[in-house]
């Protein structure tokens, strides 16, 4: 069985180009289905409550900076 870490990292080789280059994806595990994609987040939608803004700007910053 794939490990869920191979999964993500295969998911972002297959799908670089089409992908934000910055996003949370949450996978999830079927045991019918086996890995899948859950959703993906912004990077300001993941969990960083309470957090100091320093660790997470330079994300921030480029999720959100049209290139």
């Amino acid at each position: 069985m794939t490990s869920g870490r191979k999964f993500v990292s295969d998911f972002i080789c297959v799908n670089k180009n089409e992908l934000p280059k910055v996003v949370v994806i949450d996978i999830a595990f079927s045991g019918k289905t086996g890995w899948f994609v859950l959703e993906f987040n912004a990077c300001w939608g993941a969990g960083l409550n309470g957090c100091k803004a320093v660790n997470v700007i330079d994300c921030i910053i480029d999720a959100t900076i049209n290139k």
